[in-house]
């Protein structure tokens, strides 16, 4: 069993404790959801999931585990990120918001990182240049982080489930240039390091078209054709 495998069986078995822990009336965890749902919510999105996170929704459960409220159902997660490109919090493109993390604020990965990194959207300050931070380098330690209780969000952690560290903006860091973790980023623009769109042999739009040398460098995986097929069958919740 390697590291990924060990990590997925630890959240489920901490997904089920805590749906246990609930009482007998509470709701149980949501049913684990299909590669066809996978693949619909990615042709909506126009993007891939990271493996780890897709692996959460089919090997878990479709969200309610994991930090405070748990993660999101996935349609959930898509109707958000629609509704945050449509917003004016400057909202990247494959920045997918995974938790709601109470008072409007969202964990969400960058699905084109090449290590799925955490970040952090927080409206409260008012400026779309003071919302965005990086959480944790990777979702594998994000989620590390909260079976362990030493992330700021648990209880059991140094922070006792307070709020989150504040941190200096930054300028001149365009979103999402992720490189520096746990360090609040200002969206001011500057010159872009994505490549044109690239396809594979088949045709396939790649789901990464960032340059190697980006911070947002990830191994490139195809959009497939189900997912395209599907996208329109795919209702938002």
């Amino acid at each position: 069993m390697n590291e990924t495998e060990q990590l997925l069986e630890q959240v489920a078995v901490r997904a089920r404790n805590s749906a246990h822990g609930r009482g007998e009336h509470a709701e149980p965890l949501p049913a684990p959801l299909g590669a066809g749902e996978i693949a619909r919510a990615e042709g909506i999105l126009g993007f891939a999931l990271p493996p780890l996170l897709a692996r959460l929704y089919t090997r878990v459960a479709d969200g309610g585990f994991g930090p405070e409220h748990g993660l999101l159902p996935l349609r959930q997660a898509v109707a958000a990120h629609e509704a945050q490109r449509a917003s004016g919090w400057r909202w990247p493109e494959a920045v997918l918001p995974v938790a709601d993390l109470g008072c409007a604020v969202y964990a969400c990965v960058d699905c084109r990182s090449a290590t799925a990194q955490v970040l952090l959207f927080d409206p409260n300050p008012g400026e779309p240049d003071l919302a965005w931070s990086v959480d944790a380098p990777s979702l594998a330690g994000w989620l590390r982080g909260w079976l362990d209780g030493t992330a700021w969000f648990c209880e059991e952690s140094a922070l006792g489930g307070g709020p989150r560290p504040r941190t200096r903006p930054l300028g001149g860091v365009q979103i999402p240039d992720l490189s520096r973790p746990r360090t609040r980023y200002a969206a001011a623009p500057r010159a872009s390091t994505a490549a044109p769109a690239t396809t594979d042999a088949r045709g396939s739009v790649l789901a990464s078209t960032t340059q190697p040398d980006s911070p947002t460098a990830a191994t490139a995986r195809p959009l497939t054709p189900e997912s395209r097929v599907h996208a329109e069958a795919f209702a938002i919740a």
